[in-house]
């Protein structure tokens, strides 16, 4: 039995952290009465507020005021009441718990200082920074409730966020847990279509974060070895930093760029661009013929005036590929108005005009008129100015020699001939408009009996009549 004089009144309140759940137990203590144990003689569960009080308290005398909340280290405080004290602002602390984690965070190339560990549980967030000097890249968080299980999150630029979960025991320390980073890095990958849908290999792209470039073409040529892939128009920038924002552009020869924002984050490392690319040039194709049919070899000239392109008809065709002979092709022209000449040896040059838009093809086939070539009759009479034949006598097994008159007489003849039952030789494809010397021999290899200069204009038909004894 505890005897006292007038009632005493204890009020206080309860801080640090969560205190509602908490209880605050006044008590005796067996020193005081004699005993073996204390004597609790009352218990208040505190609030959210963490305020408590205790009436009708017995005084004078000598108590112990003891805060416990399950998981938290137990408080306690000595007070000595009067005779009818009111004793009021008693502040009592609340240890948030008795449970610690505590370890060193390590990258590829040893300790890492100043990375963020962040340790949430539903009551409790905890978060603090590994040393950068001393123990570079240790960290303690001591005061956990117990038992709990915590979500523990560790971060530092640079470097991919790791997570794991750690449960205490009631008291329980959690010492030396070593959390390896890996360094964050992302990728940047797609493909480059264009507006057919067809793939684009060679197309320029290109990251910035505004401090660093990153930089790669689409591939060109399938890999034989991936026979389910086509990598055609497909590209990848790798090992680029994250987190990150990055501008990325896809374009450039002869495209219109592209331009779109990428963010690298924990969630999304990895981001897939699938992209349409439309021309910001044109381009020129067609076929060339000539009575014979197609013709390669042919010259093919493309200017507006500032900007000339120049490409030759196909004169033969690749393997398993049929109808390529006399075709051309010319990419990346600018959008614009352009003369397109056709010119081969011994022909007149064809021309005409077309107009270039940005994305559009134009087909422009043209037919050559034939080329250049003499007829040469040996005959004792030759009356026509332009013969078609002898008009008597005409001269067969002659020789026919023919040169370039600015060649003559000092270099080889183009050709030398002999005439056929009809006194004629023909000698084609001819380098025109120029002038021919054209010599006549009765036997081959003899000084010649007879010579005569002629003019052959372009892709014209010549014919000319020479007489002899």
């Amino acid at each position: 039995m505890l005897l006292g004089g007038q009632p005493a009144t204890v009020k206080g309140v309860v801080v640090g952290g969560l205190v509602e759940g908490a209880n605050v137990d006044l008590i005796v203590p067996a020193s005081v009465t004699g005993g073996i144990n204390d004597a609790v003689i009352g218990s208040f569960p505190v609030p959210d507020t963490g305020v408590f009080e205790f009436t009708n308290v017995p005084a004078p005398g000598t108590y112990t005021l003891r805060v416990r909340k399950t998981g938290s280290i137990t408080t306690q405080l000595s007070i000595q009441l009067a005779g009818g004290e009111v004793r009021s602002g008693i502040t009592v602390q609340l240890r948030a718990g008795d449970g610690q984690i505590d370890g060193t965070i390590i990258g590829p190339n040893g300790p890492l200082g100043a990375a963020t560990i962040t340790v949430t549980s539903p009551d409790l967030t905890v978060a603090t920074l590994s040393l950068t000097t001393g123990t570079v890249g240790s960290f303690v968080i001591p005061d956990l409730l117990t038992p709990a299980s915590y979500a523990v999150s560790v971060s530092l630029p640079g470097y991919a966020t790791k997570s794991l979960t750690v449960s205490l025991a009631s008291g329980q320390q959690v010492n030396g847990l070593n959390i390896v980073l890996e360094p964050a890095t992302g990728s940047i990958s797609g493909l480059v279509k264009d507006s057919t849908g067809a793939a684009i290999g060679g197309v320029p792209i290109t990251a910035s974060d505004g401090e660093n470039v990153y930089s790669t073409t689409s591939i060109s040529v399938d890999d034989p070895s991936t026979t389910t892939l086509n990598e055609i128009g497909t590209f990848s920038l790798s090992s680029v930093p994250a987190p990150g924002i990055y501008t990325v552009s896809i374009g450039g020869n002869g495209f219109a760029p592209v331009v779109r924002n990428v963010v690298l984050g924990p969630g999304t490392l990895n981001t897939q661009l699938n992209v349409d690319l439309v021309a910001s040039t044109g381009r020129v194709s067609g076929r060339v013929t000539d009575a014979s049919g197609a013709v390669g070899g042919v010259t093919v000239k493309v200017s507006s005036g500032l900007v000339t392109r120049t490409t030759t008809t196909a004169s033969s065709c690749p393997p398993s590929v049929t109808d390529c002979i006399g075709r051309y092709r010319l990419d990346g022209l600018a959008p614009g108005a352009y003369t397109i000449t056709f010119s081969r040896t011994g022909s007149e040059p064809a021309a005409r005009q077309i107009v270039v838009v940005a994305g559009g093809a134009v087909t422009a086939d043209v037919v050559l008129r034939p080329r250049a070539g003499i007829t040469v009759y040996v005959c004792t009479t030759v009356t026509a100015t332009s013969p078609t034949g002898c008009t008597a006598g005409a001269k067969s097994g002659y020789q026919v020699r023919i040169w370039k008159e600015a060649l003559y007489p000092g270099g080889s003849p183009l050709g030398a001939l002999l005439t056929s039952a009809t006194g004629a030789v023909t000698f084609s494809n001819l380098d025109a408009p120029t002038r021919y010397v054209i010599e006549v021999s009765a036997v081959a290899g003899d000084p010649p009996i007879t010579s005569r200069i002629v003019s052959l204009g372009a892709s014209e038909t010549l014919s000319v009549g020479i007489a002899v004894p």
